[in-house]
């Protein structure tokens, strides 16, 4: 569905300062349409070929080349940046069971990784957190995480948050039009921050209606990749070195198509042939590709009875395609921190273990800063959010601190090396062995833990510990 651009001048029911804020949120979702468009495009393998208009043949311009290196780029890093829940460090179990039914409600096991992706396409995401409509069948507390072509914000670089947002939450099928938007705004002016439904009548006219109100910061959070102090919202992982590197290895491609053209039909020509030999029997001149990729030439004797003399130029070598393909492959691997084999090239003299050991290391730095300085705070302040919206909340209050995102490992260590890795662990501190701490490292995820301490309590004495 294509995404229409929202009108500045369609809101209704919005005061002087609201509308200046919604209509600075339409102006930045507008203006990053295209870019983001873009970056999915390459994403999705739906970018269209640059052709320079030099080296294609016409016949072969329509030829459907899809180099996948960008979504490889992305999905490298989702793979390794798995979290696997919540859990308060301060072992309250009135927090523990309320961040498993927001997890378990909200479906963040598949929510939390499609927001990971399209921060990682597009610079970030947004996660907005309301109060659900339980007659409706929503969870108490509904959490929302939405792409960058759907919402927008503004950043207060003071206090380092979010001080107004907007949802694109239904669009048009045929025109891709929003017809449902929410605002967020602050508190101002001795009124609670709000949020205003904004939905198109039939004049087409977003009309503004207030649905919640809120007390606190705006309940919507960013997660930017690789943030910065001028770019606060982050940037893509397909940069443009990734865009143009994807292009070039396309063209390539393509090249080699044509190639394998000409080496499976390789051009051969004809010294003294009548000029009849090249036209069909109306007479009309048979098309240069025909003749080309033409497996025999009939040719027949000329007036002083000599027959043309016949030849085939020497084939086409692919080697220059392929070698060119590896280059644009190890500068595409160089950008995105992958090893080249990664991405389907296949060296004649591989990468020793200590560089693709050192290749997967500066991925895992760039993983693990981005989770410990990003996603697990971002993380832990939507969950701060979902608390302050549950009836009742007082005690949850008092335990928001605590909150604690568990992530899986981003390597993939043998159970070999992690079994011996927690040995010397446990013989340095032997009550290791008691904790979930220790389990988390090796290897177990939360459920893992829980039915470990389940089948813990049902043994009449503690598990023996080899040390």
């Amino acid at each position: 569905m294509i995404r229409g651009v929202i009108s500045e001048s369609s809101f209704l029911g919005l005061d002087y300062d609201e509308r200046r804020i919604a209509v600075e949120l339409v102006k930045r979702l507008n203006y990053k349409t295209n870019r983001n468009l873009l970056r999915r495009r390459y994403y999705d393998g739906h970018n269209a070929l640059k052709d320079l208009g030099i080296a294609i043949p016409p016949p072969l311009k329509t030829v459907e080349v899809v180099v996948g290196w960008p979504a490889k780029a992305v999905d490298s890093m989702i793979d390794r940046t798995t979290l696997q829940g919540f859990i308060s460090t301060s072992g309250s179990s009135t927090m523990n069971a309320f961040l498993t039914d927001v997890w378990e409600s909200n479906r963040l096991a598949v929510e939390i990784p499609s927001a990971h992706t399209s921060a990682l396409i597009h610079s970030c995401a947004f996660v907005f957190t309301s109060r659900g409509i339980i007659e409706q069948g929503e969870p108490e507390v509904l959490i929302s995480a939405k792409s960058a072509e759907d919402a927008s914000a503004l950043w207060d670089a003071r206090r380092r948050r979010v001080s107004a947002a907007l949802s694109v939450d239904d669009r048009d099928q045929d025109s891709g039009e929003a017809t449902l938007l929410h605002l967020y705004l602050e508190a101002m002016e001795g009124r609670p921050g709000r949020v205003l439904q904004m939905r198109r009548n039939a004049w087409g006219y977003m009309e503004a209606v207030e649905v919640a109100t809120f007390s606190g910061p705006v309940p919507v959070e960013v997660l930017p990749y690789q943030p910065s102090l001028t770019r606060p919202f982050g940037k893509s992982r397909i940069t443009r070195a990734v865009m143009y590197q994807t292009d070039a290895a396309m063209r390539t491609m393509l090249r080699t198509e044509v190639g394998a053209e000409f080496f499976n039909a390789p051009q051969r020509y004809a010294l003294g042939a009548d000029e009849d030999a090249f036209t069909d029997a109306s007479g009309n001149p048979v098309p240069a590709w025909t003749v080309m990729l033409g497996r025999l030439l009939a040719l027949s004797r000329d007036e002083d009875g000599e027959l043309p003399q016949v030849g085939q130029f020497a084939q086409q070598s692919m080697q220059p395609n392929v070698e060119q393909l590896r280059s644009i492959a190890q500068m595409f691997a160089s950008e995105v921190s992958l090893d080249v084999g990664s991405l389907g090239i296949v060296q004649d003299n591989p990468s020793s273990a200590e560089a693709i050991r050192a290749r997967h290391e500066e991925l895992g730095v760039k993983i693990e800063n981005w989770r410990t300085a990003v996603l697990s705070p971002t993380w832990k302040r939507v969950m701060g959010h979902a608390a302050a919206m549950v009836d009742g909340s007082a005690s949850l209050a008092a335990e928001v601190s605590s909150i604690s995102a568990q992530w899986g490992s981003w390597s993939a260590p043998s159970e070999v090396s992690q079994a011996q890795a927690s040995l010397a662990r446990v013989r340095a501190v032997p009550r290791l062995a008691e904790t979930d701490v220790e389990l988390e490292r090796m290897g177990y995820t939360p459920d893992d833990i829980t039915r470990i301490r389940a089948d813990w309590a049902r043994t009449p004495e503690a598990p023996p510990v080899a040390v």
